[in-house]
């Protein structure tokens, strides 16, 4: 899944002709080890100072997201237990996240195709 999300961000970087307003991913090295399970709602949250974020409550390779100040925010844990973060602005692909629910690869998938189809 981090495969496809790494790729989406290519392909969104490229037809945009620059960062596509996905930033470069922020690294920072976790000491914790997440629990088996956790909700995203645990994970994630945002209140009127902007998103907070409980690594130790987050499993590796799923995609946490938040929609802050008209901007989707994008968090998920490597398997060497880094945390990644990518800001997206593009507001077509801001709504389809916000009405993805917790579906988000297929948010990110169809917007992907859609870019891809139309590049050619």
């Amino acid at each position: 899944m981090v495969r496809m999300v790494l790729q989406f961000f290519a392909v969104l970087a490229g037809a945009a002709g620059g960062d596509g307003g996905a930033t470069q991913p922020k690294r920072v090295h976790l000491n914790t080890r997440p629990p088996e399970s956790s909700g995203m709602s645990d994970a994630v949250s945002v209140d009127e100072d902007g998103p907070k974020i409980k690594p130790e409550l987050m499993e590796p390779e799923r995609i946490y997201h938040c929609i802050y100040k008209d901007r989707a925010l994008l968090f998920f844990l490597d398997d060497q237990k880094f945390l990644n973060c990518y800001e997206i602005e593009e507001p077509e692909l801001v709504e389809r996240i916000r009405e993805s629910g917790d579906d988000i690869e297929a948010a990110l998938k169809e917007y992907g195709a859609a870019i891809g189809r139309g590049r050619q």
